[in-house]
């Protein structure tokens, strides 16, 4: 297979799987979840702030789905008090996950990145991206954003780096989240399985997606490839006998 054609594959395959994302969106009842929640938080006023960033702090650990919570903020609170709300939160969840990745759950999640080469491969391309491609990797709204937070955590990625590129990668699509969700007429338009299908936020998904699997692929391999010929080339160094004093 020439390399074009293995690109095309490697497009295919993303595109699969942001067609199955999509369809998950449609199985788990979480827009019903959300319209709860939302409704709460309006009844319990100024208070329902701190329910609502409890939430959404405890949903970027467990793997709900943060992109209709963002939506949630922006039909609450508007596009400019809800980034003010979101961002902090968004940078909170993700270092938390992050720093229990990097501490106590080191043990699984490098277990569960060995066991996966596409994830092994996601750690080798954030040790060769750095900021990029953490960045890149927040723009597309079809990787799980506690997923992210536990795999790069593992890495060697300064907290700090790690922290700034999120919210960097993250302005782009929590805006349209936001904006989405400012514009929708009544809070059980929240529960629209169809309310990401009927947005162009799915199909800036399904480009930003392509674009961040081939450059993770890339990178990925290029590092797994230096790594090998830095080994390669220790090798006959170590199996040298030493020389006669």
């Amino acid at each position: 297979m020439c390399i074009r054609d293995r690109r095309v594959a490697r497009a295919g395959l993303a595109l699969l799987v942001v067609g199955g994302l999509v369809a998950l969106a449609w199985l788990l009842p979480v827009g019903p979840w959300v319209v709860r929640l939302v409704e709460r938080v309006r009844a319990a006023g100024t208070p329902g702030i701190a329910i609502f960033a409890g939430f959404y702090v405890v949903a970027g650990l467990v793997f709900v789905p943060v992109g209709v919570l963002r939506v949630a903020a922006g039909f609450l609170y508007g596009l400019g008090w809800g980034a003010l709300l979101v961002f902090p939160l968004d940078a909170l969840s993700g270092f938390i996950g992050f720093t229990l990745a990097r501490t106590v759950l080191r043990g699984p999640v490098q277990r569960r990145l060995r066991g996966h080469p596409k994830l092994a491969a996601l750690e080798a391309a954030a040790d060769a991206g750095g900021f990029g491609l953490v960045a890149l990797l927040r723009l597309t709204p079809a990787l799980p954003f506690s997923g992210i937070n536990y795999a790069l955590g593992v890495t060697r990625i300064p907290a700090r780096t790690y922290v700034l590129a999120s919210v960097v990668g993250l302005i782009p699509i929590t805006f349209a989240f936001l904006q989405l969700g400012a514009l929708l007429p009544g809070v059980t338009s929240l529960a629209s399985a169809r309310l990401l299908a009927q947005s162009w936020v799915m199909w800036a998904t399904v480009a930003s997606t392509v674009v961040v699997v081939v450059v993770m692929l890339v990178l990925g391999k290029r590092a797994l490839a230096n790594s090998a010929a830095r080994d390669g080339a220790a090798a006959p160094a170590r199996d040298r006998p030493p020389a006669p004093r």
